[in-house]
């Protein structure tokens, strides 16, 4: 998903100063006031004479169309309707020392709000789950550092193949296909030791990712993944992509399985330091239980790795698994039924260097990371944030949509030079790194949480 936006092969020219937004099909409409586009004509924003505004100008448009985009922002959670979620509670303004947030402070992950109100009550999607787990029994059973929310995501990132109820069927084939592609990848990535062991083709995994770091969160949670654009610059091909092109495909997936469990990790540790459910939670202990738990009743429960894998070999499909969820349609005992915490994230990417050159060049690397990572992880984030877009991106949009995951293409927001006042509609100042014009005081460390920040995991690999 990050990467996608390095494959636009155009000129570049110089920022633009205001907001460019992806199309008006989109979940995300533009700021921009009504005049600037006709809706008859076309459903794209055209970028023209009409845009060159002055300074005064903009700062008008942005400050009278501001309420449009928070609305807009706030009721983009997915491809169906959804009950609305509560309009979230705004940070005081105070001229009173900032602190880390509290669990009291942050407002109701959509993600959460969705699942305890709809999805846990949508037949289709109970089914597909059930389906899911009894198939794949025996692979899941195989697997550490599984959880049951990887499952959810899948069934939520293909609702938008079906149409009606009646498309069960082609809606049941699209997820079990790329569910499977994502328990082949699980393994071939290294994921469940990946952090344990960062060590990729004899490199520290930080010489990979350099430019991509963790930093903040936004109100609802969300870890924020930051990119500097370091592998995409002028220079790129001689200073950040060499160690990239040495690696082969496995490799490359343990690349992309060390950023994924990364985040994993820091949702997990972020929903334990708020007080929500760290995997999925019931109400009813008879009920359906959480991920880990499910894995471990599959598996004998063992406690050492060695163990697991024996047991797993032997392991029988995990039938209670599967009759819980079959039957959480016919028990609805209330609106909390199961509950689920954070598992989004937020993807903040600057143009500012980009270099359209350098990215032809490495085409088919920057390729595979996009198709890879689009593939193992639909609805894993709640927005994506264009930052410092050039004037020509507005038309390279219309191709990366073919390349992005439908409900990414609707929480995607592109941004010009004055990004700040939207980034903070929902993040707050002071999770931005200054780099970014924010107030942050922590330092960012590639590959990990930046030093000093309150919320940190149990294993921690920093830059040397």
């Amino acid at each position: 998903q990050l990467q996608v936006f390095y494959m636009a092969a155009l000129e570049i020219q110089e920022p633009i100063d205001e907001l460019v937004t992806a199309p008006r099909d989109s979940a995300v409409s533009s700021t921009k006031s009504t005049k600037s586009s006709s809706p008859r004509k076309s459903k794209t924003f055209r970028l023209g004479s009409r845009f060159k505004r002055n300074s005064k100008k903009q700062a008008a448009v942005s400050s009278a169309t501001s309420t449009t985009t928070t609305n807009n922002n706030n009721n983009n959670n997915d491809t169906q309707p959804s009950p609305s979620v509560p309009t979230p509670t705004q940070v005081l303004q105070s001229n009173e020392p900032w602190t880390f947030p509290t669990a009291s402070q942050i407002v109701t992950p959509p993600e959460s709000f969705e699942f305890s109100k709809w999805y846990n009550f949508d037949e289709m999607d109970s089914k597909i789950e059930a389906h899911l787990l009894h198939k794949f029994a025996h692979e899941i059973a195989a697997l550490h550092k599984f959880k049951l929310e990887v499952i959810v995501r899948f069934v939520i990132g293909y609702r938008h193949t079906a149409k009606t109820s009646h498309d069960y069927e082609k809606r049941v084939s699209a997820t079990e296909q790329s569910f499977a592609a994502y328990l082949e990848w699980h393994q071939l990535s290294r994921f469940a030791s990946i952090l344990e062991q960062p060590i990729i083709n004899k490199l520290q995994v930080h010489d990979y990712m350099v430019g991509s770091f963790v930093y903040g969160h936004d109100k609802y949670g969300h870890p924020l993944l930051w990119d500097d654009g370091a592998k995409f610059t002028k220079n790129a091909a001689a200073d950040t992509l060499p160690v990239h092109k040495q690696l082969n495909v496995e490799q490359m997936d343990q690349v992309l399985g060390y950023s994924m469990r990364l985040l994993q990790e820091v949702k997990s540790a972020t929903n334990r330091f708020y007080g929500f459910p760290v995997s999925i939670a019931a109400e009813d202990p008879n009920g359906v239980h959480g991920a880990t738990e499910e894995v471990k009743q599959a598996t004998g429960d063992a406690e050492t790795e060695e163990e697991e894998e024996k047991t797993a070999a032997a392991a029988a499909p995990p039938v209670a698994m599967t009759r819980s969820m079959s039957a959480m349609s016919d028990t609805k005992k209330g609106d909390n039924y199961r509950q689920i915490g954070i598992y989004r994230h937020c993807l903040i990417f600057d143009l500012k260097t980009f270099n359209s050159k350098s990215v032809l060049k490495e085409r088919k690397l920057h390729e595979y990371y996009t198709k890879r990572g689009s593939l193992i992880g639909p609805d894993v984030v709640h927005r994506v944030y264009v930052i410092n877009a050039p004037k020509v991106f507005q038309g390279v949009w219309k191709l990366l949509k073919k390349f992005l995951h439908p409900n990414t293409i609707q929480k995607t927001i592109i941004l010009g030079n004055n990004y700040l006042p939207h980034l903070t509609q929902e993040i707050d100042i002071h999770m931005i790194p200054p780099q970014f014009g924010g107030k942050g005081e922590w330092i960012p460390q590639y590959a990990d949480l930046p030093k000093g920040f309150p919320i940190q995991l149990s294993h921690s690999h920093p830059q040397q």
